[in-house]
């Protein structure tokens, strides 16, 4: 969970292959030149959840509260920062974050009365026990976002990019890489389009900062 030595070899181009959320793909390709070869098919969502009984129904009511996530680089987690300030809420002066580690922590934080709400990937609520799954109820969900990216570095010539995507593909037409792509509900393998990137930039550059602020 340690991003800083991670984003530091990459910036350092230590990595020829990488696999990572794509707003720190952004950062990436503008740091070090790494170039895009696929992404799991399925996008991802950001959930926000509070207690099923909690009387909390739109964002704007969760001025004052205490809003828990796994990561605070997480991009479901920066993705709803946004859609919060959108609604004229501040980070830390109009509602407040704790860093729970996990996405399972997050939410017990909510259905132990720690946290008024939580913010989780999609996938993670999936995976609950229904038994806790019961206990919340979904506020509000982020539009669709890029899964993970896989990326080259420069040094690897075309040939050789071209040779890992093959084997990327290969993987997922594999009896093992149908499986694990159902298992973790990826989708399979899609190209990254050209400009998709760009959209990550606000992102990218939000978790700079945090990175840089707990230096």
């Amino acid at each position: 969970r340690d991003f800083k030595p991670f984003v530091e070899r990459t910036r350092q181009g230590e990595y020829d292959i990488l696999m990572t959320a794509p707003h720190f793909a952004w950062l990436a390709r503008q740091e070090a030149g790494y170039r895009p070869l696929l992404k799991y098919a399925q996008p991802v969502r950001g959930l926000l959840v509070v207690k099923a009984d909690s009387p909390l129904d739109s964002l704007g009511t969760l001025r004052g509260r205490t809003i828990a996530s796994a990561d605070p680089l997480a991009l479901v987690a920066l993705a709803f920062h946004a859609e919060l300030a959108a609604h004229g809420l501040r980070r830390s002066i109009d509602y407040q974050t704790v860093d729970s580690g996990t996405h399972l922590n997050a939410a017990m934080q909510v259905i132990n009365g720690r946290a008024d709400a939580a913010m989780l990937g999609l996938p993670a609520f999936r995976l609950m026990p229904p038994e806790l799954r019961r206990q919340l109820r979904v506020l509000a969900e982020t539009p669709p976002l890029s899964s993970l990216m896989y990326l080259a570095h420069p040094r690897l010539g075309d040939a050789e990019a071209q040779a890992v995507r093959e084997a990327l593909r290969e993987f997922a037409a594999s009896p093992a890489g149908q499986a694990f792509m159902q298992g973790g509900g990826y989708g399979g393998f899609a190209e990254v389009d050209g400009h998709e990137l760009r959209a990550f930039r606000p992102y990218a550059l939000q978790a700079q900062d945090i990175l840089r602020s707990t230096r």
